[in-house]
């Protein structure tokens, strides 16, 4: 089963219900604050091993996250090379992917 993400950014006062929302539907996060900017929010990349294939995850992560005020920055699939040939934090998208 691949594993699929999301790149969400929200703004409060939705952070805390959507990390709950994702939570309750089995999503694994990582939270991430931005700097101050005229627009504040928080970054959320949620995690999920699916079933569903690219396009279907981003229609279902739309879904979920569409009651948010939220910008879905895209989701689909990571690939994660092996650590022993990658750097931290160094992996490839597969899916739809925004901006």
């Amino acid at each position: 089963m691949p594993r699929m993400d999301a790149e969400i950014v929200t703004n409060a006062p939705y952070t805390e219900p959507l990390i709950a929302t994702l939570t309750k539907l089995g999503f694994e996060m990582e939270v991430i604050d931005w700097l101050p900017t005229e627009e504040n929010g928080t970054t959320i990349i949620a995690a999920q091993f699916t079933e569903l294939d690219a396009d279907a995850f981003f229609d279902e992560i739309t879904r979920i996250t569409e009651p948010f005020d939220v910008t879905l920055m895209g989701a689909g699939m990571v690939e994660r090379p092996s650590p022993v040939v990658a750097r931290p934090g160094v992996f490839r998208r597969h899916g739809v992917w925004l901006g």
